[in-house]
């Protein structure tokens, strides 16, 4: 497929998600690709699998949501119109649970109000279809790396919280004496 083809303009039978990441799989960033579309699922696939990223595709919300890790460096490229759960609500559940890894939306029938939900809610981009190769690629990997910062960010506000604990309990005995102290000379 070359970079120039458009994705979402025509049909194409269908790609399944694919499954637990492999171990050698853990390092690398994911793109979750829900779309209620199979052949725009299997295109994205077929031209994104040389770039480094574990694809994972869902065929409804409901799917996705089961299997989503919040903690792992993702994007989300999410289909706004979708049977069941639309893109919307799974963007709304997302921030919900606290999930704050970049989703880029994709529809067909784009309109203000959507767009301007979205955006609300987060939407990192916002994707008409049918859209080009290096359009996509180019949002997926600014995606990834504001991933990949707030994941950093996570990490560095947990090693500080670690951190602070024991230096709490070790200055504890020292607390606890000098209320003491100042409860006898109040007394």
């Amino acid at each position: 497929m070359s970079s120039t083809e458009f994705f979402g303009s025509r049909p194409r039978s269908g790609a399944k998600h694919t499954g637990a990441r492999l171990d050698g799989d853990l390092d690398r960033p994911i793109v979750y690709i829900v779309d209620d579309d199979p052949g725009v699922r299997l295109t994205l696939k077929e031209s994104l699998r040389g770039d480094g990223w574990v694809l994972q595709d869902f065929s409804s919300g409901e799917e996705f949501l089961e299997s989503y890790h919040p903690d792992s460096v993702c994007c989300i490229v999410l289909d706004l119109q979708m049977p069941g759960l639309g893109g919307l609500e799974v963007q709304r559940k997302l921030v919900e649970r606290k999930a704050l890894n970049p989703i880029i939306c994709i529809t067909g029938y784009a309109d203000v109000p959507s767009a301007v939900q979205a955006t609300r809610d987060g939407a990192v981009e916002f994707i008409e279809k049918p859209f080009s190769g290096p359009e996509i690629r180019e949002a997926i990997s600014r995606a990834i790396e504001k991933s990949a910062g707030l994941q950093k960010d996570r990490a560095r506000r947990r090693r500080a919280r670690h951190r602070a604990h024991p230096r709490l309990l070790l200055r504890l005995p020292r607390l606890l004496l000098l209320l003491v102290l100042l409860h006898l000379n109040a007394a």
